[in-house]
């Protein structure tokens, strides 16, 4: 595997890759208002937040255990999963 990732051809490969997924993800929505802050806010780091919440959730909670009711565990998972579908 290390001697693979040392060609330069295949890291070049390797990151191109991984913007393309990126960029499949985060071009589901796109917004566009008189303030470019608010679109990068929305269109990049809204959608890079909901993946993280979508992948961390699957790791063991209080939720998975029953712990607590389990609502406030599973709402931003189904609210930002939409978005990827």
């Amino acid at each position: 595997m290390i001697d693979h990732w040392l060609q330069s051809a295949n890291v070049e490969a390797g990151l191109r890759g991984l913007r393309e997924r990126w960029d499949d993800l985060l071009s589901n929505v796109k917004v566009s208002t008189p303030d470019e802050h608010t679109d990068r806010m929305v269109n990049v780091w809204n959608a890079y937040q909901c993946m993280v919440t979508f992948n961390l959730s699957r790791s063991a909670s209080s939720y998975e255990s029953g712990s607590d009711g389990g609502w406030a565990s599973a709402t931003p998972t189904r609210t930002c999963s939409d978005s990827f579908r």
